[in-house]
């Protein structure tokens, strides 16, 4: 993702993009190169998404799940650093959970067959998806959807079946650790001591992860792994989407930052090994 406002700025402001935990080294160099030697950015910095989205909280230590539209990823923030040996990522997300919606829809008649399919079932599903600790409110109606053709489908227990998969992946054909497996493991790659602090400061970002009562059901799934005397505390910000240009925003405007930003002469003298000298 890029940060840019137009051609005529882009060789003046440094760029900020935002990347997921385990991007490859030849990602980011090929990035660099069109950037500075095409583009002729004057500058620019790689952020790890769930540091940038605990930053951007006002925190500098905790646990991030951070999960979007095909990527969930979990690390360990200590004093502003992540921790590389508690990076846990998988290919999946939002956009299995309405690919499955849309699967559990067909099992009940509705099929949807036009080009648009995908974004309609996407609209339902960002309308409707919740898990099944998620306190209902309302009458029936509230379950109905209006389709463009001016007719309306009625939406049942598939608006809660539907987020299943984010705890149990074989439902859908994918061997990968579920979200509260990934927070669990993530966290005991820590030293023994931090690990009761940490079940106590988990921050949840990304799209994905404002479905209704989601907070609710990993807290519950948490708890089973765990000691019953072993506190857990989930934070989930108001726009959970927008979390990591939040911390982007935040981390760039301080004035210990301004070195931190990876110049076109430090590209040329030091190539791809930059990278590893200018993190967080």
């Amino acid at each position: 993702q890029l940060a840019i406002n137009s051609a005529q700025e882009i060789n003046v402001h440094p760029i900020l993009i935002t990347e997921p935990i385990f991007n490859s080294t030849k990602n980011k160099k090929n990035i660099s190169e069109y950037l500075f030697e095409t583009l002729g950015v004057a500058s620019l910095f790689f952020g790890v998404q769930p540091v940038l989205s605990l930053l951007g909280t006002g925190r500098t230590s905790g646990t991030v799940l951070e999960s979007g539209d095909n990527i969930t990823q979990c690390c360990i923030v200590k004093e502003g650093c992540s921790l590389p040996n508690t990076f846990i990522r998988n290919n999946y997300g939002g956009a299995d959970i309405t690919e499955y919606f849309q699967t559990l829809l067909q099992r009940r008649g509705y099929f949807f067959n036009n080009s648009s399919t995908y974004q309609l079932v996407k609209k339902i599903k960002e309308q409707f998806a919740r898990t099944k600790f998620y306190k209902e409110e309302g009458t029936e109606t509230n379950n109905i959807f209006n389709l463009p053709d001016g007719s309306s489908i009625r939406i049942g227990d598939e608006k809660k079946k539907c987020t299943d998969i984010l705890f149990d992946l074989h439902l859908i054909g994918k061997n990968s650790s579920s979200i509260d497996k990934m927070v669990y493991d993530s966290i005991n790659c820590t030293d023994i001591e931090l690990r009761i602090k940490l079940f106590g400061e988990i921050l949840l970002s990304g799209g994905n992860t404002s479905i209704k009562g989601l907070p609710e059901a990993l807290h519950k799934e948490i708890k089973k792994r765990i000691n019953k005397h072993i506190k857990v505390r989930l934070y989930t910000p108001q726009k959970p989407q927008n979390c990591s240009w939040i911390g982007g925003k935040v981390i760039t405007s301080l004035n210990d930052f301004k070195s931190m930003w990876i110049t076109k002469g430090e590209w040329d003298e030091k190539g791809e090994i930059i990278f590893k000298e200018k993190t967080i």
